[in-house]
This record gives C-alpha cells, sequence and structure tokens, in this order.
C-alpha cells in the first residue's frame, strides 16, 4: 500500500491540481482540492522532483467547496473543477493565469502580473453550455468517458455541461439497434448540436469501409432516434459517408448552424459548419469573445486583417463586416471550404480564405511584400512560435492572440515583446465552465 499522510493545499496550479508539501518536504499534486484545505492523500506515482497523489478526504473543507453535481465525478476523467463554486473557479483559473505571467517572465511579481490582467469574463452558461460531446467506444458497445488515468470507458448517460439537445439524445442512444450494429465497428463517436435548428448530428469514427448494409443502418439510426436529424460515418482514407454513400459534397441539412453577432448595428454573420470541422464548443461565451476582439481591434475600412488560424471563420467574417480587406488562412481543407461558403452566404467580398499552413502562408505573404493593419492569432495548444519569426515583415501594428493554453501563450508573448510589441491587455474569458482549461485574448501594439 502506498503511503498515505495529510497536507495543507498551498494553491492550485496548471491542470488543476492543488500543489501541497509531503512531511518530508517533497512537492505533492493532488486533484479534487482547494487552496487552504487540510486533506488526507495517498501517494500514487512518484516523479522527479514531486508526487501525484490522490485525495482520499477533505479533513477540512474550504468555504468555496460544494457538493458536485455529477454522479460520475472524479471517475469520468472530465470535469476537473465541479467541487468549487463557479466564482471559486474564476478566482482560481485567473490565479493559474497569473502564476504562468510569472513564470514566463512578463512580470516580475505577482502583485505586477495581476495587474495586468482584466477581470475574467465568467461564462453566461456555467452548465449546460457545450454544443459538441465527443465519446469513446469499447469492445462491449458501451458509450462513454474515459476513467480517470485510464482507457476504461465509463458509461455517459448525461453530461451536465452539454446541451440539453445533446443530452436528450444522448439519453436515448442505447435504445437504437441500428446504432448498437454500427457501434461494433466505432471506437469514437461526436453528438454535434446545430443550434441554428436545434437538431443533433452523429459522427462516427468507423473502422473499415462501410458496406450497403451500413447504410440502411445510418437510415435507421435517423428513424429511430428523435432529436438526430443526420448520421455520417467517417472512414480514415476514404472520406465522409452518409445514409445515401459517400458523401462528397455534404448536404445543406448536415451542416451545423450558427448565428455569429457583430454589433453596432450591423447585421449577424450566419455560420455554416461541416461536421468534423472545429467549432467553438460555449456558443454564448464565443459571442463575447468576439465582441471584446472587434472592440479592442476597432478596424476601419481602410484596414487590412490577416487571420493565420481562421477556421471555418468565426473571427475573420465578424471582422470583414468592419475592416476593408480579411485574408484567412488554414491548414484543414473543410474549415477553408466552410468558411469561403461562409463568406458567399453573407455576401462578404472582401475576404480571401486559403488552405495554407500558417508558417507557410505567412512565409508566402512577406514573399509577396503584403502588409496588415491587424494580426490574428488563435493557435491551437502548441502555440504559434514558427510563425512570429515572419511577424515584423507583415507589420501589424496591431495583434490580438487568443489562446487555449497558457504555456505556450506565455512563451510566444515573450517573443513578441522581443519583436518589439508591449502588452497592453490581458483577458480571460472562461470558454470552459467546470474545467480547468483557460482561454485568454491578449490585445498587442507595437512599442
Amino acid at each position: 500500500m502506498s503511503e498515505a499522510f495529510s497536507l495543507t493545499v498551498e494553491k492550485v496550479v496548471a491542470g488543476g491540481l492543488g500543489l501541497g508539501h509531503s512531511p518530508d518536504g517533497m512537492v505533492v499534486l493532488v486533484p479534487g482540492v482547494l487552496p487552504g484545505e487540510q486533506v488526507r492523500v495517498r501517494v500514487r506515482q512518484r516523479k522527479k522532483g514531486f508526487l501525484n497523489a490522490e485525495l482520499l478526504e477533505v479533513e477540512t473543507a474550504s468555504p468555496d467547496r460544494v457538493t458536485p453535481l455529477c454522479s460520475l465525478y472524479g471517475r469520468c476523467g472530465g470535469c476537473d473543477f465541479q467541487h468549487a463554486s463557479y466564482p471559486a473557479q474564476l478566482r482560481l483559473k485567473q490565479e493559474i493565469l497569473t502564476q504562468h505571467l510569472v513564470r514566463g517572465r512578463l512580470a516580475a511579481t505577482w502583485s505586477e502580473a495581476s495587474a495586468m490582467l482584466g477581470e475574467p469574463m465568467p461564462s453566461p452558461r456555467s452548465l449546460g453550455y457545450r454544443l459538441r460531446l465527443r465519446l469513446h467506444v469499447d469492445q462491449l458497445g458501451r458509450m462513454g468517458f474515459h476513467r480517470l488515468h485510464s482507457h476504461e470507458v465509463v458509461a455517459v448517460g448525461q453530461c451536465p455541461i452539454a446541451r440539453a439537445a445533446i443530452n436528450r439524445v444522448l439519453a436515448t442512444m442505447g435504445s437504437s439497434q441500428s446504432l448498437a450494429d454500427l457501434l461494433v465497428y466505432t471506437r469514437e463517436l461526436e453528438i454535434l448540436l446545430s443550434p441554428a435548428e436545434e437538431s443533433c448530428i452523429l459522427l462516427l469514427d468507423f473502422s473499415r469501409k462501410p458496406r450497403p448494409a451500413d447504410f440502411a443502418l445510418v437510415r435507421g439510426v435517423v428513424q429511430e432516434l428523435a432529436g438526430v436529424s443526420e448520421v455520417l460515418l467517417r472512414v480514415e482514407g476514404h472520406g465522409l459517408f452518409s445514409g445515401a454513400g459517400l458523401a462528397p459534397q455534404l448536404p445543406e441539412h448536415a451542416m451545423l448552424r450558427l448565428s455569429l453577432p457583430v454589433g453596432l448595428d450591423l447585421a449577424p454573420v450566419a455560420l455554416t459548419v461541416e461536421p468534423g470541422g472545429f467549432y467553438q464548443v460555449n456558443q454564448e461565451q464565443n459571442e463575447q469573445l468576439i465582441s471584446q476582439l472587434l472592440d479592442w481591434a476597432k478596424v476601419s475600412r481602410k484596414e487590412r486583417v490577416l487571420d493565420l488560424f481562421c477556421g471555418v471563420g468565426n473571427f475573420s467574417l465578424p471582422m470583414a463586416r468592419l475592416a476593408g480587406q480579411v485574408t484567412g488562412m488554414d491548414l484543414q481543407g473543410s474549415a477553408i471550404r466552410s468558411a469561403r461558403r461562409n463568406a458567399s452566404l453573407n455576401g462578404l467580398d472582401n475576404v480571401i480564405f486559403s488552405k495554407m499552413e500558417a508558417a507557410a502562408g505567412a512565409c508566402s505573404l512577406v514573399t509577396k511584400g503584403e502588409r496588415f493593419d491587424l494580426l490574428l492569432l488563435d493557435p491551437p495548444r502548441g502555440g504559434c512560435r514558427e510563425v512570429l519569426p515572419r511577424v515584423m515583415a507583415l507589420a501589424p501594428g496591431t495583434i490580438i492572440y487568443i489562446s487555449c493554453d497558457p504555456a505556450t501563450l506565455t512563451r510566444d508573448l515573450g517573443d513578441l515583446q522581443g519583436l518589439g510589441y508591449g502588452i497592453e491587455q490581458i483577458r480571460l474569458f472562461d470558454m470552459f465552465p467546470q474545467t480547468s482549461h483557460l482561454e485568454t485574448m491578449v490585445l498587442l501594439k507595437t512599442v
């Protein structure tokens, strides 16, 4: 049996883990705890310089502790902040971001880092916000999430952070024999909500090229499950298949639809997304993010905007309502197809989308002598360090960086400071309530 002992939680760090010290002075990381709590833990894993532990008992609870509302909390490997009240979650995330600013040497002291941050933007929904849900499927056909620290599937009948329409589908999926037959060849699936219609699309990662009998099963799922408008099979190397067969071009009813606000008495942007393409999971918080982005950008018809990780046009298209010209680039082909479709759908002829990797795209623009007034950076978790050497040649006076990873964000911000950009504002947006994940937006300008 691994050793057990009591400790005081000193703070919560990246990943939502509480940090304390063992009786012999070793750093201990433990999930499910809050600052100031006295807890009993058991060592689960020894690492060089620290211990990973599991929580056995909360001996003295924080006033911020609440009872998790999900019966699977702590087992499904999903949410890791449900034990904290929502105001406490916001404070913890702000503190984690502050820690990164100090560790990344963007601020010399804690107080200096705190002064750099605006108030965190709460999510309009702290529950029931997710527009999509990814489930794993085990060899017995059970659908669910991976257990914490395991690949074992924990069956899920509902998820408190998913939208109600997704939960209605989730609760009835076990009743479809057609779906059960398809799951034999499925290892992962997604339930995707189209907000405009409040209907769901099922996207199954299928392990082989489908046969005629599989197409009949796909059609059967749509008939058997209320709230499901389409079922698609995604086969690596072969593309997407619907109940009618191979779908090189998806029909309109197989698209996800939502609307993006622009404000300033301008028409909102209608957005369509191909299933499998990236779109923000928290629609209402995404709207607040766009509103802040446009307020910080303050672009006019005289200005040019470059969005190097444009996706389906989530930021590019609202910006095109205001700017003179917008250039968007992304490596994902389906995202660019959606972005071009969306530009046409909204009658926006001042935006150009290209399928290019960000660094290669930036290099191409530099070679052509292109210049921009505003650069938007919304990279994946790894950040965009490879793009930054091209920034000076593109000559943007303003950069807005949106990040889902504070470690790579602070690294890249340090590089941008070295290129002559100063940080004007930093704001945390709580895109993922009940989890420790952070979404941050930063405004930089030339010094």
